[in-house]
């Protein structure tokens, strides 16, 4: 595991996605809970939001990766929790990303499905 900055990553991801050589799955603290980073290609994706204010510390570990957040094309929740969903308006609007979510996530939480 490397550590940069608090952001650990894992290398290159396990499973299918282990065939591309800059696959990368980056876990970011963001207080009691984990955002994840999921890089292919120069392309990201990002799982879960944290609290809210947590924009910042995501953009900076994007930066830290060479990434900017326009590079992050789609949002996926785990489930709607404050401290997995709280940042989430403040990063759509700061990346452009569209948003998805697992069981008991949509259109109650206002949320657009991709």
């Amino acid at each position: 595991m490397i550590s940069t900055n608090g952001v650990e990553s894992c290398g290159p991801a396990q499973g299918e996605m282990e065939s591309r050589d800059q696959s990368q799955i980056v876990r970011v603290p963001v207080g009691r809970a984990n955002a994840y980073i999921v890089i292919s290609e120069r392309q990201a994706l990002l799982i879960d939001t944290g609290i809210r204010r947590n924009e910042q510390k995501i953009a900076r570990a994007l930066g830290d990766l060479g990434l900017s957040p326009s590079d992050i094309r789609l949002i996926i929740l785990t489930h709607t929790h404050y401290d997995h969903c709280g940042s989430l308006k403040a990063l759509k609007d700061l990346t452009g990303a569209k948003i998805a979510g697992g069981p008991g996530v949509g259109p109650r939480q206002q949320i657009e499905m991709v």
